[in-house]
């Protein structure tokens, strides 16, 4: 494997990695306004 096709292998590599990183944000982001809004649910009850 030559330098042109390590280096465009990382990059591919580094995407990837950016796209898992991002979908996993926007998961965590989901699920926490879930649990505030669940608290703030419970907090009116008392």
């Amino acid at each position: 494997m030559n330098d042109e096709e390590e280096l465009a292998n990382a990059q591919e590599q580094a995407q990837e990695a950016k796209q898992t990183y991002e979908d996993y944000s926007e998961e965590f982001e989901e699920i926490k306004q879930t649990e505030v809004r669940q608290l703030n649910k419970e907090q009116q009850k008392v």
